[in-house]
């Protein structure tokens, strides 16, 4: 943990010495989408398989509901669901 902390410390601080530049700024705008893509993309991946049954599918749509109707801290909602997973599994 302490390496990478390290890592993280000294390229944040290399990127903040270089915030104002082109090159910089057009490789941190292009390495967001990527970043997201990335994440849906392991999302997927693990979601898939556990979409076997009605009663996963049905959870998944209320939580996301939930989720989009009420603005909550996402804790919430994981509680929320590790509960439903025990109650239901």
């Amino acid at each position: 943990i302490i390496p990478s902390l390290i890592l993280v410390i000294i390229v944040s601080k290399i990127l903040k010495k270089f915030s104002n530049n082109f090159y910089v700024k057009t490789v941190i705008t292009t390495l967001k989408p990527i970043g997201c893509a990335l994440l849906v993309s392991v999302a997927i991946s693990l979601l898939i398989p556990k979409l076997s049954d009605i009663k996963s599918m049905v959870l998944l749509l209320v939580l996301l509901l939930l989720s989009w109707k009420s603005k909550k801290d996402p804790i919430f909602y994981i509680f929320l669901a590790a509960l439903a997973g025990i109650i239901f599994y």
